[in-house]
């Protein structure tokens, strides 16, 4: 079943050749599918994308 992230199949989206074949090593190599694959990694990247905001915000209160 593909998996879909903001109302889009994450398979419908253009990749680069060179990075779909890296995305589809790993998926052979997991076992995932490589949409598994993408919303895995787009939920860590928003993850560290907050870390790093909290961490910004943390220095601008101590820097003030």
């Amino acid at each position: 079943m593909p998996c879909e992230k903001d109302g889009r199949n994450l398979l419908e989206i253009e990749l680069d050749p060179e990075i779909f074949n890296e995305l589809d090593k790993l998926a052979t190599e997991t076992g995932l599918s490589i949409d598994k694959i993408l919303a895995l990694t787009i939920d860590a990247v928003r993850r560290h994308e907050k870390i790093i905001e909290s961490i910004e915000e943390a220095l601008r209160k101590t820097l003030a």
